[in-house]
């Protein structure tokens, strides 16, 4: 259709300005419905129901029952802390979900559905959430159906499984309803809206781009680590449990005790560091152009080892120029233009046709006749029609692969001419060739030859090697020729090794013939549904596989993949389908994403690695301790914990505040492909926690002999642990040299405000309520500097192993 029809039709329909859309907007409101928003009072208040809240306040209660029983007011000193640590995980983590789930809702917001709506007698792109009543709005294959529209031309088919669970696509004319929801899966049409938001007959409208909250392998693997060091806990617990027991110690004071260890080695800031973690990096990565519609897609593109990449758009510039245009004999290159301009559709926007009609309209080249039907371009068939009235008469008109609109104007026969030598002449110049054809009342004729030139964009070549740098390789993707294919993908420098359609196909039909896909480079002439077997077979052999598309075919491929990327421009079924979704076209972005995932991927590599260690230290330590001091140094029941209660729940606060502020490391990226390897992380945190434990059993032993009172021995523990524990996150946070790496300001500063905080309280201690024992004895300055040097000292030499351990373990880059 050419762009004056274009503006003929348009004039037919009576649309809105914007001054009524905006009366409109303020009577019927905006194109959604509202989610319920949570009350975020009881949100809160669902913070302190839970496994690890119950913990938490049932040891604050046997604290409350042993204070009573043996009447010790530091007993309720320690429940008034516990209950603070409550309090304090609560408050963290609500406003910390609360700042990711704002970064979430600007992505979404950034996700939202557009239409193509008619505005001031000219098409304007919209927000579907402002569309309104009377809105005359462009429904095309690949798009959401916006709001309820009532259908005024052409016939389109939906797919209204999302809101019927019908899985057959219907057929809707003219005057039909195309319910909001519904998903165009063929052709295109114009129509005026008739219900929005809460009037529209299914009211989903809102919903259309979710964000998803499937758990991630990487929270599902952690949790996994969690649980198996929760288990060696509790076996060290009910040791101590039966010691105790048998020992004599007081029975509420060594359950109150084990209680708190045990919450110690629970990871209560792991939902809380997760989730603030990859909530930044989806708003780092919508900064640079990449919005993820999932938060898992960060981690798993840390693991993408294969990028399944579309060549429009992605490694090309997306602007088609007609290069060519190679009549067959008999026919002129002006008769050409006209029939590619007849079986073109201007409104459609599509880049193939843009071309035609600017090379066409300064030569004057117009259609013949009067345009009946136009079927827009079909995958399965490969081909557009349009039907033309010519002085009376049905012209059909066909444009698309030139083996299909060869095979179909000659019926098989042979006619002499060599078609596959011209499509091949300019199919090794690297175009894109289409062709068309007519039929007259009974005569089909072959016209000739269209091409067009993609040109690559002029960073693809280096980016497809810095990818191949990252240890992604990448895998072309396209519709165009095994010829055209090859010679992109060499002038790109992604290989020469092409397998075509027919060759997939074969392949397909074994197990062995499968595996042979992923020594392919590039798979030319394919349809875009087999894109979706390509990365299935990939994912089965045990490939991470990224795929790029954009139309509505691709979408089964991107939902595949696991990390489905929409380019640029995409339909909205291929967002939706999607987990990332880039609003800048090339592979730039998607280089950023994967870096900024193996950053994310390392400070929670950081957080697992400390943990293990921290957890080692905690549950072995003070509970063997306590042996030692009972079993060794015939100390008394009350005499033998080495540490209080009260300084375990100081030790978490401590701990946690330091440790949350992981999730603004500064960290370096892999080089290759992150993998969760439980083997390696435990074989590099384990020795992390065997030095903790060498160190701290050393310095008790030395407070021992030295017959320092258990009060003093208690603080002197605490601070141990302490400053332990953040040298250890220092050492595991690198693979490297400690020194060499610079942690974040935050994580610096978190360090040194919790020096001082736990020296000055070691310093000058907390006294005792009433007269009684103090809840934290002083200790000297003399007593914390020397923990601090000797601790900087031991932790130099411990880097030194960790160096070592490191690398053979491959644990950090």
């Amino acid at each position: 259709m050419s762009k004056e029809k274009e503006k003929k039709v348009v004039c037919e329909y009576v649309c809105l300005t914007t001054e009524q859309a905006n009366q409109k907007l303020e009577v019927c409101g905006l194109n959604c419905v509202e989610e319920e928003k949570k009350n975020p009072v009881m949100d809160f208040l669902k913070r302190f129901w839970g496994p690890i809240p119950w913990m938490l306040e049932f040891a604050a209660i046997l604290e409350v029952i042993a204070g009573i029983t043996a009447k010790e007011s530091v007993k309720y000193i320690e429940a008034a802390v516990i209950i603070a640590l409550l309090i304090f995980n609560a408050v963290m983590s609500f406003l910390h979900e609360g700042k990711a789930q704002k970064a979430l809702e600007l992505l979404k917001q950034r996700l939202a559905v557009k239409a193509k709506v008619m505005r001031d007698d000219k098409w304007t792109i919209l927000d579907a959430k402002y569309l309104v009543p009377d809105d005359v709005v462009l429904l095309k294959m690949g798009d959401f159906v916006p709001a309820d529209v009532k259908i005024l031309d052409s016939n389109v088919q939906l797919d209204q499984s999302a809101l019927t669970g019908e899985s057959l696509p219907v057929e809707a004319g003219a005057g039909s309803i195309a319910y909001s929801g519904s998903v165009v899966k063929r052709g295109e049409a114009t129509g005026i809206v008739v219900g929005t938001g809460k009037n529209s007959f299914f009211g989903k409208t809102a919903e259309l781009v979710k964000i998803a909250k499937t758990k991630s392998n990487l929270s599902k693997l952690i949790f996994k680590i969690v649980k198996y060091l929760m288990a060696i806990d509790f076996v060290i617990l009910a040791f101590f449990l039966a010691y105790g027991i048998y020992n004599g110690f007081p029975l509420l004071d060594t359950l109150v005790f084990i209680l708190v260890i045990l919450i110690a080695a629970i990871p209560i800031a792991l939902p809380a560091t997760y989730t603030l973690s990859t909530a930044l990096g989806a708003v780092e990565l919508s900064k640079k152009g990449v919005l993820t519609t999932k938060l898992s897609a960060i981690e798993e593109s840390a693991a993408m080892t294969i990028l399944c990449s579309d060549k429009t758009g992605t490694l090309t510039e997306n602007k088609v120029i007609l290069e060519d245009v190679t009549p067959v004999d008999g026919h002129t290159k002006e008769e050409l233009l006209k029939y590619a301009i007849m079986a073109s559709d201007a409104k459609s926007q599509d880049a193939l046709d843009d071309a035609i009609f600017k090379v066409s309209e300064p030569l004057n080249i117009k259609e013949d006749g009067v345009r009946v039907s136009f079927t827009p371009f079909d995958p399965a068939t490969k081909r557009t029609e349009a039907v033309y009235n010519v002085n009376g008469q049905d012209v059909h008109v066909f444009k698309g692969q030139p083996k299909t609109i060869w095979e179909m104007v000659n019926s098989g026969k042979d006619s002499g001419y060599k078609f596959e030598e011209v499509e091949t002449s300019l199919a090794t110049k690297g175009e894109r060739v289409l062709a068309v054809g007519t039929k007259k009342g009974d005569k089909l004729d072959f016209l000739g030859f269209l091409g067009y030139m993609d040109p690559e964009r002029p960073d693809s070549k280096t980016l497809v090697h810095e990818l191949r740098n990252l240890g992604v390789r990448t895998i072309m993707l396209t519709g165009d020729t095994a010829i055209t294919a090859r010679t992109i993908a060499g002038r790109l420098d992604i290989g020469d090794r092409v397998c075509e359609r027919k060759e997939l196909l074969e392949l397909s039909k074994t197990k062995e013939g499968e595996k042979k896909l992923a020594d392919y480079d590039v798979f030319g002439g394919i349809y875009p549904e087999d894109k979706y077997s390509i990365v299935k077979v990939l994912q089965d052999d045990g490939y991470i596989v990224g795929m790029t598309g954009d139309g509505v075919n691709d979408s089964p491929a991107l939902k595949q993949a696991e990390v489905g990327i929409a380019v640029s421009g995409s339909t909205d079924v291929a967002k939706a389908a999607a987990s990332i979704v880039l609003t800048d076209p090339g592979l730039g972005d998607i280089v950023s994403a994967i870096k900024t995932s193996r950053e994310i991927f390392q400070r929670m590599a950081t957080w697992v690695l400390n943990k293990i260690a921290k957890t080692i230290e905690i549950s072995f330590f003070t509970i063997f301790g306590v042996v030692l001091m009972n079993y060794f140094y015939h100390k008394s029941p009350s005499q033998s914990f080495i540490i209080t209660p009260l300084l375990v729940i100081l030790l978490l606060f401590t701990n946690d505040f330091v440790t949350m502020s992981i999730s603004t490391d500064n960290v370096k990226f892999s080089p290759k492909p992150n993998d969760w390897k439980i083997k390696n992380m435990v074989m590099g945190s384990v020795p992390m926690g065997i030095f903790q434990l060498i160190f701290s059993f050393g310095a008790l032993a030395y407070l021992l002999h030295k017959n320092y009172p258990t009060g003093q021995i208690q603080t002197i523990v605490f601070l141990i642990m302490v400053f332990t524990g953040q040298g250890v996150l220092y050492l595991v946070r690198t693979g490297g040299y400690f020194y060499k790496s610079m942690p974040s300001k935050l994580m610096i500063t978190a360090t040194i405000a919790d020096f001082i905080l736990v020296s000055l309280l070691a310093h000058y201690g907390v006294a005792g309520i009433g007269g009684g024992s103090p809840l934290i004895t002083p200790v000297s300055w003399g007593d914390i500097l020397g923990i601090l040097i000797i601790g900087v000292v031991y932790l130099f030499f411990v880097d030194i192993v960790k160096v070592w351990i490191f690398k053979k373990f491959n644990v950090r880059p």
